[in-house]
């Protein structure tokens, strides 16, 4: 239960940011990206809907997929930043960036483990 809770906690707090604060994420997208405000408020958006869909019982098992699929969807996004040394959050050593795109896969194999609650 608590790897339920502290996912939804995970995508709560990043959707929050997504919307407070989107300018943050805008560095993050490739310059040929379109609408990325857009993109970012939605996404903000979607991660509520994960949450929600993770504590609803009977949309558990699809929601894990649908959530491990978009965590794996952001790896590409984590790279560019790594790769191009992106400060994001203030973070710019590309150690710690490249740890955190790393981290990605913590994230996956977390979303994929709820599947079975």
């Amino acid at each position: 239960m608590l790897r339920l809770i502290g996912l939804c906690l995970v995508l709560i707090t990043a959707g929050l940011v997504h919307l407070l604060d989107p300018f943050s994420f805008i560095n993050a997208l490739p310059l040929w990206v379109p609408f990325k405000l857009e993109l970012i408020f939605w996404t903000g958006i979607f991660e509520f809907n994960l949450a929600i869909g993770l504590m609803v019982r009977r949309t558990r098992l699809a929601t894990a997929m649908v959530t491990a699929a978009y965590f794996t969807l952001l790896v590409p996004v984590h790279v560019y930043v790594s790769w191009f040394a992106i400060p994001m959050f203030g973070v710019q050593d590309p150690s710690l960036l490249w740890a955190r795109t790393a981290f990605q896969a913590v994230f996956i194999a977390w979303a994929w483990s709820l599947r079975k609650m």
